[in-house]
């Protein structure tokens, strides 16, 4: 995966995200949608939360997923799950691993 870019409109190709777009928010100074954001964060290879705040995350579990690209895929998919598929796929969990 590539991790750096020549210009802006190099890492807007790259996260397929509209050139246009990005300037208009830079200069509004607003905040992109956070599936934007959460594409912007995975093509710097960083955390959301770096991308947002400019800090490191402090909390082990939430840094152990930002290191594990397989487990961040999971847990971004996890974000898009209603509350009855959370349970169902807590269930699951409880089942595989153990306390």
């Amino acid at each position: 995966m590539k991790n750096s870019f020549s210009d802006l409109g190099d890492f807007c190709e790259f996260a397929e995200m509209s050139y246009n777009t990005v300037i208009s928010q830079r200069t509004r100074k607003s905040m992109p949608k956070i599936e934007q954001l959460m594409i912007m964060a995975s093509a710097l290879h960083v955390s959301l939360n770096y991308l947002v705040t400019g800090q490191q995350i402090a909390d082990p579990v939430l840094k152990s997923i930002d290191n594990n690209p397989a487990v961040k895929e999971i847990a971004h998919k996890l974000t898009m799950c209603d509350e009855s598929k959370l349970a169902i796929v807590s269930a699951m969990l409880d089942s595989w691993v153990p306390d």
